[in-house]
């Protein structure tokens, strides 16, 4: 069979540009197709996001940045990829960035582990830093000159893998934990009144979208009598990172408000997104014990003081100590980031044990997206407590 070459490779990267999200090892990608002297026509990379890597990324003649961009247009640009590029290495929970990519066709290159491992051989490994150069630079060989068929037959199992994690199978698998953990005769979130709470609700991309997904999903699929969502509002104060703990460790105004909302209408189900950011330990008071609640993980704040900072399992301990929690903040290298973070970490420690105790005590149903999270997420309760696995969807 005669090949047909195909004249561009389109690679996509959809994230924040920041070193948290090891933007620099694209920096270090576009200097080393530079370096093999890679036609310009052969190969091109569309970034998604912004920070500080952005200009530097910029000056590259086959990189366009396009900025934060609304789901609609990232979509459309996403379902023209050739692959995606995810080069983290920390410690994921599920990246539904990738699953995102896998629903396309678009097979994703990232470290096969953790949230990751799941997705099978679409996910294109590379294990050591250096491979993920050398890993695009070898599929960029590799596909000019594979045959017309190869990537759209690469792109049906991808999108195959990627139909395992249903919309269906998401309504059945909440509807079983829901009728496991509400005593009522009616089984599952048919006729119940649900409130979803996070504290950061913002409609971006991926876990903020997520929340927002979920509200629409029991509204309008799952047939939820009363289905209510509260966050906590953005402001200056709470869109300050680490300068938002001191102030959730005695947050009135969260608690006074959601008091209100729990005290009008009585709900069958409080679905926890997130907490420790913004809303604190009072919000979690606001709701009576009687009231059955359940809280999902999207990272591992409450169990790490630096969640993005996590490369490897074995940095979640069963128990964080204050003195651990000093040793890593001792372990950040910079002598005016350690000064910045001394005293909201030591806020965040005292307001993750608060509110690590009152999750203890009230949550019936702790819930995460992967099945490696369970085991830390029991570990770091100082009780049994039940923790299920409930996969995102597409």
């Amino acid at each position: 069979m005669k090949k047909e070459l195909k004249k561009k490779i389109h690679f996509i990267f959809a994230w924040r540009l920041s070193h948290e999200k090891w933007a620099d090892r694209l920096v270090s990608l576009c200097d080393f197709l530079q370096s093999k002297e890679t036609d310009p026509w052969s190969v091109h990379l569309h970034i998604f996001g912004e920070g500080s890597a952005q200009e530097e990324l910029s000056a590259y003649e086959f990189v366009t940045c396009y900025g934060f961009q609304p789901q609609d247009v990232l979509f459309e640009k996403r379902a023209t990829m050739d692959f995606c590029l995810m080069p983290s290495r920390f410690l994921e929970t599920f990246w539904l960035s990738a699953l995102e990519s896998l629903s396309f066709g678009v097979p994703v290159i990232a470290e096969k582990k953790w949230g990751l491992a799941q997705f099978g051989e679409w996910v294109i490994e590379m294990t050591r830093e250096w491979i993920f150069e050398e890993t695009v630079f070898s599929l960029i060989q590799a596909s000019l000159d594979w045959t017309s068929t190869v990537l759209p037959d690469l792109s049906k199992n991808c999108k195959d893998i990627a139909a395992s994690f249903s919309e269906e199978e998401w309504n059945d698998r909440a509807d079983e934990l829901l009728t496991s953990s509400v005593s009522c005769a009616r089984k599952g979130f048919h006729g119940k009144k649900v409130l979803l709470v996070s504290d950061y609700i913002w409609k971006i991309w991926w876990i903020e979208t997520y929340i927002h997904d979920v509200y629409v999903r029991c509204r309008d699929i799952m047939w939820c009598t009363t289905v209510s969502l509260f966050w906590r509002d953005i402001s200056l104060w709470s869109s300050l990172r680490y300068l938002s703990l001191p102030m959730s460790i005695c947050n009135i105004f969260a608690y006074s408000r959601l008091r209100s909302i729990v005290g009008k209408k009585t709900y069958d189900l409080v679905w926890w997104h997130s907490v420790q950011r913004r809303l604190g330990r009072l919000p979690l008071l606001a709701v009576s014990k009687k009231t059955t609640q359940w809280m999902m993980y999207h990272d591992f704040g409450l169990l790490h003081p630096f969640p993005s900072q996590v490369l490897s399992e074995d940095q979640l301990i069963e128990s964080a100590t204050f003195l651990w929690y000093m040793r890593q903040w001792l372990l950040q290298k910079s002598f005016l980031i350690k000064g910045i973070l001394f005293l909201p970490l030591c806020f965040k420690y005292l307001s993750t044990q608060i509110i690590l105790s009152l999750l203890a005590d009230r949550i019936a149903l702790h819930l995460v997206p992967s099945a490696y999270m369970v085991p830390h997420i029991q570990r770091v309760y100082k009780q049994s407590v039940r923790v299920e696995v409930l996969k995102h969807c597409r």
